[in-house]
């Protein structure tokens, strides 16, 4: 068991898992921000393509093997990459958030892939 978990947190912890990952997922959102910002008449689509990274939905302590799954993975832009790691969809989710049905897709990955199910944050 001890080799098992010492080979998932080496694949974690890899660079080139990362990178590989990280690649998929910005291709996949067509390198634009593909989080949803609360406005007058609901919610938009932030679109920027500026300064674009990949984020992973759940953070990779709570997601165990789904961590590099591409369905736990979204593109944001800088701005709203800083507002997701400092509040990990907290306070912040009346004004920001991931896509419902994405959230949800990633939801069910990290739940299946985890001993211990992850929090509900929206």
């Amino acid at each position: 068991m001890l080799a098992r978990t010492e080979k998932l947190r080496d694949l974690i912890q890899s660079k080139h898992s990362q990178r590989k990952w990280s690649k998929a997922v910005r291709e996949r959102d067509e390198y634009q921000c593909c989080l949803e910002i609360r406005r007058v008449k609901g919610w938009k689509k932030c679109g920027s393509r500026d300064k674009v990274e990949a984020a992973h939905i759940f953070p990779r302590w709570e997601s165990g093997t789904a961590a590099f799954q591409i369905v736990n993975g979204i593109t944001v832009c800088l701005k709203h990459h800083k507002i997701l790691d400092n509040n990990t969809l907290g306070p912040q989710t009346d004004i920001l958030r991931v896509p419902p049905a994405r959230y949800e897709a990633a939801f069910r990955a990290v739940s299946f892939a985890c001993t211990y199910p992850p929090k509900r944050r929206q």
